[in-house]
């Protein structure tokens, strides 16, 4: 892909001797939107900041206290079994619109998509003797 330069130029005619003047203008359409405008997004993650200015026992504190937190210890580590990530496919598919506006709604949409979609096919499975991996 190359660069593409526009360069906008300003020619009038002077007095009465007739000299064209020519000047160099600021691009005109810097101002001027052209295209959709991205959706504010909701600032997402962790605030590095206000966590490192809490104390350790108000960390711990949330730790404690946080209902999905599980604590691991050696038996979970000696069940425990690294998975790798599927490789996912890119696909077209027609679904209804609001459908798709309620997914869409929510953050990690294709992903909810998806694991609704594997619990769907799993559910099957038990039904269906083939296997569809």
């Amino acid at each position: 892909m190359g660069l593409y330069y526009c360069v906008f130029f300003t020619i009038s005619v002077a007095g009465r001797n007739g000299v064209v003047k020519v000047s160099r203008d600021r691009n005109l359409m810097k101002d001027v939107v052209t295209g959709k405008i991205s959706k504010a997004r909701k600032a997402k993650g962790t605030d590095w900041r206000a966590l490192r200015s809490k104390p350790d026992s108000e960390i711990r504190s949330g730790i404690v206290n946080d209902p999905d937190a599980r604590l691991t210890d050696e038996a979970f580590w000696k069940k425990a079994k690294v998975v790798m990530p599927k490789p996912k496919q890119t696909v077209t598919m027609r679904i209804d619109e609001d459908l798709l506006r309620w997914f869409r709604a929510q953050s990690g949409y294709q992903t909810r998509i998806n694991a609704i979609l594997r619990a769907y096919m799993e559910a099957e499975k038990g039904r269906d003797a083939r296997d569809y991996r």
